[in-house]
């Protein structure tokens, strides 16, 4: 079941966000990982521009279509009909408003399980790193939960920053490249972002109102730089 839900959530966050290459960073695996033609090569033959792109190697143009189609069926305004729901567990400091602690996050000083981590100095969140004196594992498992990214989303709702939308993508970014999805079968408690808990509430919590938040407004099809 890990396996199966972990390349569920793989395959809906790529269908969001369109980037896709392989790569090799400092001799570790680069997410994502599956390449562009694998990808475009296994999608419905029912989308015969994003076909006929691919099939031409035009993998910007392919992920620029297939784009277009994804955002041609999502409905804004009946998504946001929903009431906004605060996420759970502690990722803000004691009295913090929520505009303060998205100006912490785009400063790469992160709160899960209510212990920071300080990335500032490296200008790059470690998803798989793990700040708490005692190594205590929900710390690296909640970070990947993606609560921080569903707050900067309703901040960005509520104020148009496009700076704000501009933060989350790089950080969103970030976790596709560094926390790669590991074998199909692979149990999540031997990872580091992919338990069975996170998978569930990333992609039915706080993946959805990011998506709805970002996807026509400010983010554009991401692809690899």
């Amino acid at each position: 079941m890990e396996g199966k839900a972990a390349a569920s959530e793989r395959e809906f966050f790529k269908a969001v966000f369109i980037s896709d290459a392989d790569s090799v960073m400092e001799g570790v695996a680069k997410g994502p990982a599956t390449s562009d033609e694998a990808f475009f090569n296994a999608l419905s033959d029912n989308l015969e521009d994003v076909k006929a792109a691919a099939s031409r190697a035009d993998w910007q143009g392919a992920r620029k279509l297939f784009a277009s189609c994804i955002r041609s069926q999502l409905d804004r305004e009946r998504f946001f009909t929903i009431p906004y729901e605060i996420p759970e567990n502690i990722f803000k400091l004691p009295g913090e408003s929520d505009s303060e602690a998205v100006k912490r996050i785009e400063d790469f000083k992160v709160v899960s399980v209510g212990v920071m981590g300080d990335f500032s100095a490296q200008g790059r969140i470690g998803w798989k790193s793990n700040p708490t004196y005692n190594a205590y594992k929900e710390w690296t498992w909640q970070l990947s939960r993606h609560n921080e990214i569903k707050m900067m989303a309703h901040e960005y709702n509520l104020t148009g920053d496009e700076r704000i939308a501009h933060s989350a993508l790089g950080i969103m970014r970030s976790w596709i490249e560094d926390a790669v999805m590991p074998p199909l079968g692979t149990s999540g408690y031997a990872t580091k972002c992919w338990r069975t808990i996170e998978c569930g509430i990333r992609m039915g919590a706080n993946w959805p109102y990011i998506l709805f938040s970002f996807s026509y407004l400010a983010f554009g099809d991401m692809t690899r730089q």
